[in-house]
């Protein structure tokens, strides 16, 4: 990309601003990427809470959210428990966390930043080419 003159300037900076619906579609391989990975390092129990962790995108929020879903009946709503731990139901004991979310993501974080810059690298110079 070469920027000469004050034209293509103007088209460099409207080219950066980008739309939300952009933004997801940048973001949603890496985020599918991250999901498979959580899936794959999360404790299998039983499969249930490995089968919870959605992306979705929170209310009054833009980006894409990673993670379990807590709606009702789901599974997802112990992730807290397997992460940090937990005392048991006899209330006697403590369960030691798994610490899969943070492992998870110090794995993949790497990957994960260079990915996002890439593509949005890609999306911004296709907006500037037109």
């Amino acid at each position: 990309m070469k920027l000469e003159g004050i034209d293509n300037l103007k088209r460099f900076i409207t080219a950066l601003v980008l739309k939300p619906d952009e933004l997801e579609q940048i973001s949603r391989p890496t985020a599918e990427y991250v999901q498979y990975k959580l899936i794959a390092n999360a404790p299998q129990v039983t499969g249930e809470f490995a089968s919870s962790i959605e992306i979705y995108e929170k209310k009054n929020r833009t980006g894409l959210t990673i993670g379990p879903h807590y709606g009702r009946g789901s599974k997802g709503k112990i992730g807290h428990l397997l992460e940090y731990g937990h005392v048991s139901r006899d209330g006697k004991t403590f369960v030691p966390g798994t610490g899969f979310i943070q492992k998870t993501w110090m794995e993949v974080k790497s990957k994960a930043e260079k990915d996002m810059i890439a593509n949005l690298e890609k999306k911004i110079t296709q907006n500037f080419n037109g």
